[in-house]
């Protein structure tokens, strides 16, 4: 959060300049001009050579970008090199014709079985910008398209990403014993999606409530050598007692109800502290300005964050409609913090 003497300071400084007949915005980490976007938000959506405009970050000499997208996703002044992308980026990337908007009923072929899913694909998705790819897996007894709406986190992405929501097979949840079929259907959904979408293969991601979250754990233990990052809520520790042992590491965003009675907050406790030990962070912590309510563990390893989010709530998705107090309690926008946290990775 930018303290309060400094946004008078910004305050006063963008009155000058608009005094001055400036548009320009006020240099500070954050822009409080008309135009605050960052240099890759300010491109979401958008195509390879379209038209962009954002905020730059350092002194107030710095100009502000108009320019073009490139083909990075990022706004510059300089001219954009269209086409597909070299590194950084899918075989999918340059292919046309792949279906966008809200996809029910999707099928893959995973271990001899057909497995179904949601997808949904930005409607602005043009085959050249590489999206993130966050892969959100349901709790018990529902399925991926009801996750999909009660989550509610494609409108905080504002076109960045592509989301898959996989439908389990049991009711109770999802398989996370080595090798699974739920492992194997992970694999192929990246792999698929990868080829048949421009995604981008530093930005993928993984999210879920309850057994969702265990699967997310688990995953982000895994496969930490192809997730850069995972938000579980309401779930537990990857292996038995938190004692797994990981391939390559993942940023963690944690968010667990006090007033849990399925999953006890004592798990999510355990969970965090999972994760902390594996990104080598301290005890010490700071607010997480995208959402005052979490926490940021601080001390830990290069790119991989871990932030705690308790809520009031009991076992559900962490929701400023539901799941919290009713006496004005502790509440969470999970789909705003879990974008926040993902988009935080470039």
């Amino acid at each position: 959060m930018i303290p309060v003497d400094r946004l008078a300071h910004c305050h006063l400084v963008l009155l000058a300049l608009l005094a001055l007949g400036s548009g320009g915005a006020c240099k500070e980490k954050l822009s409080l001009g008309a135009n605050c976007l960052t240099a890759r938000q300010a491109c979401a959506g958008k195509s390879c050579g379209d038209v962009c405009s954002a905020c730059s970050e350092g002194s107030l000499a710095t100009p502000d970008i108009a320019g073009t997208c490139g083909a990075d996703g990022v706004c510059a002044v300089a001219a954009p090199t269209c086409g597909q992308v070299d590194g950084g980026a899918s075989a999918g990337c340059g292919k046309t014709g792949a279906a966008t908007g809200q996809l029910t009923g999707q099928t893959i072929t995973v271990a001899g079985q057909t497995r179904t899913y949601a997808l949904s694909v930005p409607t602005g998705y043009s085959g050249i910008t590489p999206l993130a790819l966050v892969l959100v897996w349901h709790g018990a007894n529902i399925d991926g398209n009801l996750a999909r709406t009660l989550f509610n986190l494609e409108s905080k992405s504002n076109g960045a990403a592509i989301y898959v929501y996989p439908d389990g097979v049991a009711a109770g949840g999802w398989d996370v014993s080595s090798g699974s079929a739920d492992f194997q259907l992970f694999e192929e959904l990246v792999r698929s999606m990868s080829s048949a979408y421009c995604i981008d293969p530093n930005r993928i991601f993984s999210t879920g409530h309850s057994t969702g979250a265990v699967m997310t754990n688990t995953l982000g233990c895994t496969y930490g050598d192809v997730l850069r990052a995972i938000a579980p809520a309401s779930g537990t520790p990857p292996g038995t007692g938190g004692g797994a042992t990981c391939t390559g590491k993942v940023g963690a965003l944690i968010a667990h109800g006090e007033n849990d009675p399925m999953i006890p907050l004592s798990q999510g406790e355990a969970t965090r502290d999972f994760w902390i030990a594996q990104n080598g962070c301290t005890t010490e912590t700071a607010t997480w300005t995208p959402e005052p309510a979490c926490v940021e563990y601080q001390g830990c390893q290069p790119d991989l964050p871990v932030v705690w989010c308790v809520h009031d709530g009991g076992h559900a998705w962490p929701s400023l409609t539901y799941g919290c107090d009713a006496d004005g309690g502790i509440c969470i926008d999970g789909g705003s913090a879990i974008w926040a946290f993902f988009s935080s990775f470039h």
